[in-house]
């Protein structure tokens, strides 16, 4: 027992610590760089550090004739993949934890890696020692003797780069924390597509121009304009067309033919 002891109290202490936080903070960009900071000055690294505004709901409501005011609400998230010292993750913890307004989740874990080690290690040792020769008259059987050495070769890379990795998770611990905030409302005018499709086939493609008369415009490169009025029984005549670059007014030469026109079908028709 005695010697048992002892051989159980040389074993090198490998202990992997870990943890997982999920956190709500006032300002999700604030308590990323405040963390960040906090994780170098403790001599530890920043594995990853994402920030992200994940859309959610549009609420559109009247701004004007023509436009939208759009509020779209936002949920700021961050996820950080923290290494960090093992000698100074508790203090890490505590600092991080104290930064937020409310925790949803936290788990630590602290696992005992020292018997995992040693295996490996032992498990190294055996194939190094110089096994017996093996003497064998068919061929085929140094095939089998090459195949085995190189599963031993590759055994003894897979464990020695294990170890390697339990002792690095051993002096830096991981610790991943979830970050988030209450919803934020980004408010932008925008326009209305349905009043800029109306305006298009309405209000610029037809206009009054008074005394009857009505403009008729088909925006394009020739920049078409029609001059009409309606007559009794529902029925439009259409009196005077030009091809105007440039501008959007009629010009009076072309109201006044219009209006002689209108006049005369008028009068023609009484």
């Amino acid at each position: 027992m005695r010697e048992a002891s002892l051989n159980a109290a040389s074993i090198p202490e490998k202990r992997v610590k870990s943890g997982e936080m999920r956190l709500q903070v006032n300002n999700v960009v604030e308590a990323t760089v405040r963390m960040e900071q906090l994780v170098k000055r403790a001599g530890g690294i920043v594995e990853q550090s994402e920030i992200r505004q994940a859309a959610g709901r549009q609420d559109d409501t009247r701004y004007s004739s023509d436009s939208l005011r759009r509020v779209t609400w936002y949920a700021p998230e961050a996820t950080l993949r923290l290494r960090v010292p093992v000698v100074t993750m508790d203090s890490v913890v505590q600092a991080i934890t104290g930064m937020a307004a409310f925790v949803e989740f936290r788990s630590l874990s602290d696992n005992d890696m020292s018997l995992q080690h040693l295996h490996n290690k032992l498990l190294n040792g055996l194939t190094r020692e110089p096994g017996r020769a093996i003497a064998h008259t068919r061929p085929n059987k140094e095939l089998d003797v090459r195949q085995y050495e190189d599963e031993a070769k590759r055994g003894t890379i897979n464990r020695t780069i294990e170890n390697l990795g339990i002792d690095q998770l051993a002096s830096f611990s991981t610790l991943i924390v979830q970050l988030r905030q209450p919803d934020l409302a980004m408010i932008s005018i925008v326009p209305d597509p349905e009043r800029f499709a109306k305006s298009y086939f309405l209000a610029d493609a037809s206009q009054a121009l008074g005394n009857g008369l009505f403009e008729l415009r088909h925006v394009g490169k020739l920049n078409t304009r029609v001059l009409w009025f309606f007559m009794k029984g529902r029925r439009i005549v259409l009196l005077h067309g030009d091809s105007q670059q440039g501008d959007k007014r009629s010009r009076p030469r072309d109201l006044a033919t219009a209006q002689e026109r209108a006049t005369g079908e008028e009068e023609r028709k009484r």
